[in-house]
């Protein structure tokens, strides 16, 4: 019992010199220390990503009453870009404009998308690039941080344009009609 005794005394000098008895004192429960804090971690400037096109009417021309959708990559502060201001906050490469009269916008998806009906008087082509103003902020005050030019407006694919592959489909059949023809006369030239 005596060396149990000396056994334990050594063992809570070695535990109190090490400091691992604080609160078990006297026979008090231990007070666990303090967690840190954990630091927030910061939202990223916003970008936006790309731009979305609904051809409403489905005339294949950007018009009045389309939709067009601005996409950023997190939430955006909601008062910075309104209907009567998009013209400024969101240019376009052209300055071209959204519309007057009629012209809706709001935001949606977790204030991530701002969505634009384009209104009466506007001059969207498509093709134009967007770069946000730095005003434009996210929900943490972050300027925007698009990459200029920025994404562009999609362009509709016109059927009365002429398109590229139509010269390249026009010369693929001239060069095998003309193949075809040197082998018809080459095979009457030898019979």
């Amino acid at each position: 019992m005596k060396k149990r005794g000396i056994v334990l005394a050594l063992l809570m000098g070695i535990m109190l010199v090490l400091g691992l008895t604080s609160g078990l004192v006297y026979g008090q429960t231990p007070t666990p220390a303090a967690s840190p804090t954990p630091t927030p971690t910061p939202m990223p400037a916003p970008v936006l990503t790309s731009i979305g096109w609904n051809d409403v009417d489905e005339n294949n021309d950007i018009n009045r009453g389309d939709i067009l959708t601005f996409k950023f990559s997190v939430a955006m502060d909601t008062t910075v870009i309104t209907y009567t201001n998009i013209d400024d906050m969101l240019p376009n490469s052209y300055r071209h404009t959204y519309g007057t009269v009629g012209l809706i916008a709001g935001w949606t998806e977790g204030d991530k998308w701002f969505v634009v009906t384009l209104g009466e008087n506007e001059t969207i082509d498509g093709g134009e690039t967007v770069n946000p103003v730095d005003a434009v902020i996210n929900a943490e005050g972050l300027a925007d941080a698009t990459v200029a030019p920025g994404p562009s407006i999609p362009q509709p694919e016109s059927s009365s344009q002429w398109q590229w592959w139509y010269t390249l489909l026009i010369l693929i059949v001239v060069v095998v009609l003309f193949a075809a023809m040197f082998m018809i006369r080459s095979k009457k030239g030898k019979g």
